[in-house]
């Protein structure tokens, strides 16, 4: 919120996890700061789609007073939200109030390669994962396998798929159990030490997240020792595990 200076930050607790959502609701912010700085570093995937949506209806709300809206404004802006987002389309009761809208058409969005580095650091810093996960064999831990994994609505495959080139490791998996869902993997051993860290290393996660691969390069040497192999090994791995990620205090 500093960094752009506008803007409010709202705490939250949503099925007993708590969220904090940085918004900006006032027009002038969205015309004068957020709007331009999306437009000199561009969004890539399909969200670009969405941010020119978005400007179209902000552009609109500018131009005149809200309680001055047209019906024909008003309509423009709901055909601009319908088919904004993953799931197009309006509400039922916004389509019992204005029948017959046609949707806005989307603007095909093709990412052809990642910006920089850069932009895959701040885009793992919001979007990615790391994560710890024990192997049991009858109920005991015999091993643990370190993940790193990036989730994004299936209609950014694409630029899953990119990731997995730029990166040169990892895969993109669609599970049965979540058809609307793609998500980046990458792990092993060799790609995690020699590719996944690394990258991280030079290109730096931001805020909390930054704590939870500190966690995770802990893990990794720890696993790159054989430590993993003994008992009180595996209680430091599961101790950094369990304060990682939503445990964290």
């Amino acid at each position: 919120m500093r960094y752009f200076g506008v803007g409010t930050i709202i705490d939250r607790i949503r099925d007993g996890k708590p969220t904090s959502i940085y918004t900006v609701q006032n027009i002038n912010g969205l015309v004068d700061v957020i709007i331009p700085h999306f437009k000199k570093y561009s969004l890539i995937g399909q969200k670009h789609a969405d941010f020119l949506l978005f400007s179209d209806a902000v552009a609109i709300l500018k131009n005149v007073k809200t309680k001055d809206l047209e019906v024909e404004d008003i309509r423009k802006i709901l055909s601009f939200k319908g088919s904004m987002g993953k799931n197009k389309g309006l509400s039922p009761k916004i389509n019992e109030l204005y029948p017959d809208i046609v949707l806005a058409d989307r603007i095909p969005i093709v990412t052809k390669e990642i910006p920089s580095p850069f932009w895959l650091a701040g885009f793992a810093s919001g979007e990615g994962m790391f994560y710890i996960k024990p192997i049991r064999k009858l109920g005991d831990i015999v091993t643990f396998k370190l993940l790193f994994t990036i989730s994004q609505d299936i209609r950014d495959k694409t630029l899953l798929e990119l990731i997995v080139s730029y990166l040169n490791c990892g895969h993109v998996e669609n599970k049965p159990s979540r058809p609307n869902e793609g998500t980046f993997i990458a792990c092993g051993q060799v790609n995690i030490r020699d590719i996944i860290i690394p990258f991280f290393e030079k290109h730096y996660i931001i805020g909390v997240k930054y704590l939870d691969f500190n966690d995770f390069c802990k893990a990794s040497l720890l696993i790159e020792n054989n430590a993993h192999l003994t008992k009180d090994g595996k209680q430091k791995i599961i101790s950094i595990k369990d304060n990682m990620n939503r445990k964290r205090k």
